[in-house]
């Protein structure tokens, strides 16, 4: 039995959030295996809540009043899965005490968010749990090379295996590449409002760019909340378009699109990630408007990129191919049988 440690997505909104996107692609690879979903927690779950899918269980549980409950699926199980350091939080206990193979999937830098978000007790916790772990775990799964890299240094005594596995969005491997020249540049930003997007410094831009020969596209979910910024930044609403639509109608968008924002800070979290909305830009020729490039592997990767100071300058109606041919080889570099990866690394005791 596998167990892992983590909830599996249960609504829409669920399946819509990265986390578990990942927690659904990954179990996508074990359909075959007996595997446990669990949820621990020490101040709710009092009345445990068992659900059955197939091979898949799914069990949400007490710490104190289900805890031999916890060491009979630890003790079971072949291989445990954590998906993030997070999950480990109410696990960190059974994990100390039991010798299994563990395959920690990191996500992301959890210490390093928190202290950006300024949770000075999160982080302590979190960084504790953090060094616990890479003193346990077998394999460690990371999105990017860049974020192999910050953990090798920081956890330089860790016998851990790393393996790159990035969530790639499976509608982009078959891509049709019939473009339309346009007559204008066309610039898009596709996504909502969170503050590492920077939209701030992407309003003003646009604003200093409207009167050149630029279309400005916005898709996103928050369209009464950009109405306002808008009206903020003195923008008609007129002058842009800004539509709410469906993931099935971004293609056309992106399509006729030149360039892209994604303004994201040179710091720690996002010269690790893999921002999806990177490879969805560079798969369609896309070429990057950024306030960094250094964004996961993507720099040195070689992708197309233009600062967002450049966008002063006359800017070229054009698609980048040597963006879509970096989104190829980052499709084909992703793409092996995961699950027989790490099924290998246990039969080869690589601990």
């Amino acid at each position: 039995m596998i167990l892992f440690l983590s909830r599996y997505p249960q609504t829409d909104t669920e399946f819509r959030d990265g986390f578990f996107q990942r927690v659904a692609s990954i179990d996508q690879f074990f359909l075959d295996d007996e595997r446990v979903y669990l949820c621990i927690s020490p101040f709710k779950n009092w009345k445990k809540k068992i659900s059955k899918n197939g091979l898949r269980v799914e069990i949400s549980c007490n710490f104190f009043m289900h805890f031999f409950l916890i060491i009979s699926l630890f003790n079971k199980a072949s291989l445990v899965y954590i998906q993030s350091i997070y999950n480990a939080l109410y696990a960190i206990f059974f994990i100390c005490i039991f010798k299994k193979y563990y395959v920690l999937d990191l996500h992301g830098v959890v210490p390093e968010e928190l202290e950006m978000q300024n949770k000075k007790l999160h982080t302590f916790i979190f960084s504790k749990i953090e060094k616990i772990l890479f003193k346990k775990v077998n394999v460690c799964v990371a999105v990017t090379n860049k974020m192999v890299k910050h953990y090798e240094l920081k956890y330089s005594n860790s016998n851990c295996f790393y393996i790159v596995y990035a969530i790639l969005p499976s509608h982009l491997k078959n891509i049709h590449y019939d473009f339309n020249e346009n007559e204008s540049v066309e610039i898009i930003y596709s996504g909502n409002m969170q503050s590492w997007q920077n939209i701030d410094l992407m309003l003003d831009a646009i604003k200093l760019n409207l009167g050149r020969k630029i279309n400005f596209t916005i898709l996103t979910g928050e369209l009464e909340n950009f109405t306002k910024l808008l009206e903020k930044y003195q923008i008609d609403k007129d002058s842009i378009t800004m539509r709410s639509v469906k993931p099935n109608e971004l293609a056309g968008y992106y399509k006729k699109s030149n360039y892209g924002f994604i303004l994201r800070d040179d710091i720690l979290v996002n010269t690790v990630a893999c921002p999806t909305k990177i490879i969805e830009y560079l798969s369609f020729g896309i070429i990057p408007i950024v306030l960094s490039p250094k964004i996961g592997d993507f720099e040195d990767l070689g992708y197309e990129y233009i600062s967002i100071n450049q966008l002063h300058d006359n800017l070229e109606i054009k698609k980048s191919l040597k963006n879509i041919e970096v989104s190829k080889n980052i499709f084909e570099n992703n793409n092996y049988d995961f699950k027989r990866k790490i099924i290998n690394l246990q039969k080869n005791n690589i601990i």
